[in-house]
């Protein structure tokens, strides 16, 4: 997708194996370079890689916003305790797969997710505790957030249930629920519940549809930086092509005027390629 730094990524893999392989020569590292230049320029000053459409990385966003706000430290060994609890709900699924991918990215969460029939994409680990699908109630009184993304038609979490369980252990313990099926997942009376937060895919559908008309606008950003390091690159080629000859240049010209110079360039260049070299002798009056 548009702004995702995943690609980024691989072009500069590409460029690591040319160099190590002695595959880069002026030409092809000036462009690499001048890509990766253009990258970094383009996320620092426009919104392209801020402004997720992903359902998925919504979600997570919203449950690291929440790991942050919490004062949970991102440290490797931090003891269990005080990792953030995460019970996902359809680990398995296309959606699942993603947000569990991401959030095993992070430190400082610890991930319960459920399965039925079939195994996750992720093998069990010390920071992802594979459960089943029917004690699913019984990790939700520990999980600090809960996030849902099946395509059962029915409820995985209700109301009824959560209150009991919520009830029973840690009560003043406050829950984010994210339910991001279609339909929903989670009852929503478990909005009501005391400590309970619950948000909805059309609250993360909103923010996505949001997220992409920011998106565009960053694009045409993203457009006129890139059409300007485009115009420096093709001027340091074109300079470095010329670097060579100039020996040659300097032994042609030598007994030339400024004024015989310029009528030279008069001869060869036409109008709009003249103006701009006059302009730029202008420059510096």
């Amino acid at each position: 997708a548009v702004g995702e730094d995943e690609i980024l990524g691989q072009v500069k893999d590409a460029y690591q194996f040319s160099l190590e392989k002695g595959c880069c020569g002026y030409e092809l590292n000036a462009v690499f370079q001048g890509a990766l230049a253009c990258a970094k320029k383009i996320k620092t000053e426009t919104m392209l890689s801020k402004t997720s459409v992903s359902i998925a990385t919504l979600a997570c966003a919203e449950i690291f916003r929440l790991e942050k706000e919490n004062g949970r430290a991102e440290k490797r060994g931090k003891p269990d305790g005080e990792e953030l609890q995460v019970l996902l709900i359809g680990g398995s699924g296309k959606m699942g797969s993603s947000i569990l991918k991401n959030l095993l990215g992070r430190r400082g969460i610890h991930v319960y997710a459920t399965r039925r029939s079939h195994g996750l994409g992720e093998p069990e680990s010390a920071r992802l505790t594979v459960v089943d699908y029917r004690e699913r109630y019984r990790f939700l009184e520990r999980a600090d957030v809960i996030v849902s993304a099946t395509d059962s038609p029915h409820y995985t979490l209700t109301a009824k249930e959560a209150k009991r369980r919520c009830a029973a252990c840690f009560p003043e313990k406050e829950r984010l629920f994210l339910d991001i099926a279609v339909p929903a997942d989670i009852d929503p009376q478990v909005a009501s519940l005391p400590g309970c937060r619950l948000v909805g895919i059309d609250a993360f559908e909103e923010l996505s549809r949001e997220n992409n008309r920011k998106k565009k606008q960053a694009v045409l950003d993203a457009q006129e930086i890139l059409g300007e390091e485009l115009e420096e690159l093709y001027k340091a080629l074109l300079f470095h092509e010329t670097a060579g000859r100039l020996d040659r240049i300097r032994e042609r010209f030598a007994g030339y005027s400024v004024d015989r110079f310029l009528f030279f360039l008069k001869d060869r260049l036409d109008a709009a390629s003249l103006k701009a070299v006059l302009d730029a002798l202008k420059e510096g009056d």
